[in-house]
């Protein structure tokens, strides 16, 4: 059984629960959403698992998090395909598909997320201007000059900003990420 935080550490805790949620959270949501096909339900899926770690609050003896979390909102995400299962199967909707190879599937989705994950972290490192050129150009899809107009600047100093942001990125990540942020 795990104590509660004393006054004097409550802070500490619960900005150490704060940065493991920040960390984990948009790749977790990611990989639900994947799993489930619906946003609202991964984001549901997702604070089911992180509020009960919260109130377990045993989460400072994970020595693995990504490895407990990504199991947790796994086991989740299929009470929630099975309650969806159920209710249609009472309202006599047609019958959802499974997978074929439900683990591959799976273990795809973790990479993708932990990609996803580290691509997040090193964009946030980049300075503003450079992350937002970036984000819109290469995550978001726009040409240069709709991100040129969004961000209220040249389509020459987009380009300076992605040329930028590209090299800090090539520093900041491993060669295999780096090269999956463009096919992302």
């Amino acid at each position: 059984m795990s104590a509660k935080p004393t006054a004097g550490s409550a802070r500490t805790h619960e900005q150490g629960f704060t940065d493991l949620f920040n960390e984990y959270n948009a790749a977790l949501r990611y990989f639900a959403e994947g799993l489930l096909k619906d946003r609202t339900q991964a984001k549901d899926a997702v604070a089911t698992v992180f509020e009960s770690l919260w109130n377990n609050g045993n989460w400072q003896a994970l020595q693995v998090p990504s490895s407990y979390l990504y199991k947790a909102v796994y086991h989740t995400c299929l009470n929630i395909t099975t309650s969806n299962k159920a209710r249609q199967k009472r309202q006599k909707t047609a019958s959802i598909q499974q997978p074929v190879d439900i683990d591959e599937a799976v273990l795809e989705r973790i990479y993708r997320a932990e990609v996803y994950r580290e691509l997040h972290s090193a964009l946030q490192k980049l300075p503003e201007q450079c992350r937002r050129a970036m984000q819109l150009s290469y995550l978001d899809g726009l040409t240069v000059e709709e991100t040129a107009r969004i961000m209220e600047i040249s389509a020459s100093a987009v380009k300076t900003h992605r040329m930028r942001g590209v090299k800090q990125l090539r520093k900041l990540l491993s060669d295999q990420v780096f090269s999956l942020f463009f096919f992302l």
